[in-house]
């Protein structure tokens, strides 16, 4: 063990100390990167994740994520780094968490299907090419630094604060904390580092393990947990929950639906003899649960099954009737 991953082990048994109670007591294992679906099977499939810049140049960016007005105030330089949090259910998640009508969406900030990137704190800030800061790096001037001893400077009742800001005199500056990073310049092998795969819902896990090449799938299929306690996500906005094939239907469960309008689209294929049925439903308001009619439809060799949002796919699978017997 080098002495900057000795000094790190001290510091997390310190922090654990300090943070005895709550999610705060586990993040100390923990840096933190989230992303969109789309954006997350890209990573786990190259083993890479990469700076703003490079993923610009690489021209590998599925969806873009990040506050268009925050972005254009965020120094350059900084586009040529990896970015993580210490903590999560941070700020600028709360944001753009979640499904939003597209009338609601704010400077392109949107985060449809979040999945978090779970990765070891040892590991990341032991590196020679990390980074950490004390607030957002969005921000105007903040600090930054290399050495691992600095990490005591960092205000970490505020970046680990999580309750309600209402009555503090200086709550933009715990806003600003709250979104302390960790940089790694230009790039990270991810499956050295990573620990779990989180996602919201037993459909975010469906589609991501369908989406995936089956390299990932092998390094992926025991570290991608469904998240349901508190510490990750905001869980405010409307996400889908489940689908599931019965014998002449397909249930689909949404959370949090909140009276929204959106435009919702289904594409579903038999697997057996190739028929498709198309289903386009405009200005439509999500209920929790809706069932759709396969009476028509061979469901022998299993329903390849495509559920768009606002022409953002959410969940693409392959289902199958559990209580069939598949020869």
């Amino acid at each position: 063990m080098t002495e900057k991953e000795e000094y790190l082990v001290s510091f997390k048994s310190q922090q654990k100390k300090r943070f005895k109670n709550g999610f705060q007591n586990w993040w100390i294992d923990f840096i933190f990167h989230y992303n969109d679906l789309h954006n997350i099977v890209s990573i786990l499939n190259s083993g890479k994740l990469y700076s703003r810049n490079k993923v610009t140049d690489l021209a590998i960016l599925k969806k873009d994520i990040a506050n268009d007005d925050v972005i254009s105030h965020t120094d350059i330089n900084v586009h040529n780094y990896v970015r993580f949090y210490f903590g999560a259910k941070t700020p600028t998640l709360y944001n753009n968490e979640g499904l939003i009508p597209t009338n609601e969406i704010k400077d392109n900030a949107h985060c449809p299907v979040p999945i978090f990137l779970l990765f070891d704190f040892i590991n990341i800030l032991s590196m020679d090419n990390s980074y950490f800061s004390n607030g957002n790096m969005g921000a105007k001037n903040p600090e930054v630094y290399s050495d691992v001893i600095d990490l005591n400077k960092l205000e970490w009742n505020y970046i680990y604060h999580r309750e309600s800001l209402y009555g503090y005199e200086n709550y933009r500056h715990i806003n600003y904390c709250r979104n302390a990073e960790v940089l790694i310049e230009n790039e990270l092998n991810i499956y050295d580092s990573l620990k779990w795969i989180c996602v919201r819902s037993i459909a975010d896990k469906e589609t991501i393990l369908n989406l995936v090449n089956p390299d990932a799938k092998e390094r992926i299929k025991n570290k991608i947990k469904v998240f349901t306690s508190d510490g990750l996500f905001h869980n405010k906005r409307l996400f889908l929950n489940e689908v599931v094939l019965h014998e002449n239907r397909i249930d689909v469960n949404f959370i949090n639906t909140n009276n929204k309008i959106f435009t919702v689209e289904v594409y579903m294929k038999s697997l057996s003899n190739g028929k498709e049925i198309n289903i386009k439903k405009d200005n439509y308001k999500v209920s929790s649960n809706f069932y759709l009619d396969i009476k028509e439809l061979d469901k022998s060799q299993g329903i390849y099954f495509i559920l768009s949002i606002d022409n953002y796919k959410v969940y693409d699978n392959i289902l199958f009737d559990t209580n069939e017997i598949l020869i």
